[in-house]
């Protein structure tokens, strides 16, 4: 993953970052920030823009890779690495000890609903707490034709999916009763056009969309073999999923905040 994090199709991901840089920006560019924390970094892009922006003190970044680490350190230098799996960041951390949490396309590994609460706690009164993340909706065109003609199979599957919020409304709803007070919040709707196989593999494998799902075996090789065959087999059935395939990714942008 660490190899190929840096591949963004149809940029998904510098769209909707962009869109989350901004709204932090708007609320706490004047503010003195002692303490950054973003879990799963990635490549560190998320502090580059950040230190170029706001007064931050001390920045912490979180990847369960290693090799996602040293490239984060490379682009950024001066940030403290937790290699461990996002959910045991309590671990690390004091309560009450962050200014700003950036908690950006985490929510496809892991279940916000319990994540979220957990990550409250690790934030100053008067804390901000950064989301983005894809929801339910996404690529909702295709998902919906895959259920009305092979829902045996496929229910498995888009299950993987149930970590992720429903809508960007009951991410905000879901907030406010946790007891987080929405600061900004905006939907992101892309369309998405697959022409071949090889664009699907880059967004869903190489892109990290839907990496979960399609490494199944360990090795690239077999997982794309698989995944190309069993693509073959279902769209010479099923005419609606031969190329091209359109859709639109659906992505939520939310800055909230922990009451004083």
């Amino acid at each position: 993953m660490a190899e190929t994090y840096s591949t963004d199709p149809f940029n998904i991901i510098s769209s909707s970052l962009e869109k989350a840089l901004i709204q932090v920006e708007k609320n706490l560019k004047e503010d003195g920030i002692d303490l950054l924390v973003d879990v799963a970094l990635g490549a560190g892009e998320s502090f580059v823009r950040s230190d170029k922006t706001l007064n931050v003190k001390k920045y912490i970044g979180n990847d369960l890779s290693a090799k996602m680490l040293e490239l984060a350190k490379k682009n950024f230098p001066r940030f403290t690495p937790i290699c461990d799996n996002a959910v045991n960041i309590n671990n690390h951390l004091s309560e009450q000890s962050v200014d700003l949490l950036y908690v950006h396309f985490v929510f496809a590994y892991l279940y916000y609903e319990s994540f979220i609460p957990q990550i409250k706690e690790l934030l100053k009164p008067g804390g901000y707490l950064s989301i983005v993340t894809t929801n339910t909706n996404n690529l909702a065109e295709i998902h919906q034709v895959l259920f009305r003609k092979i829902s045996y199979f496929y229910r498995d599957i888009y299950d993987l999916m149930d970590t992720m919020p429903s809508s960007t409304e009951n991410l905000a709803k879901q907030a406010e009763e946790w007891g987080l007070e929405v600061v900004e919040v905006e939907s992101m709707k892309m369309p998405i056009e697959f022409l071949n196989f090889e664009d699907f593999w880059v967004y869903g494998y190489k892109g990290g969309w839907h990496i979960q799902s399609l490494d199944l075996f360990g090795s690239e090789f077999l997982d794309k073999l698989w995944t190309r065959s069993l693509a073959w087999l279902i769209q010479l059935f099923v005419k609606e999923l031969r190329y091209p395939l359109r859709g639109s990714t659906n992505i939520s942008i939310m800055l909230l905040r922990k009451p004083l």
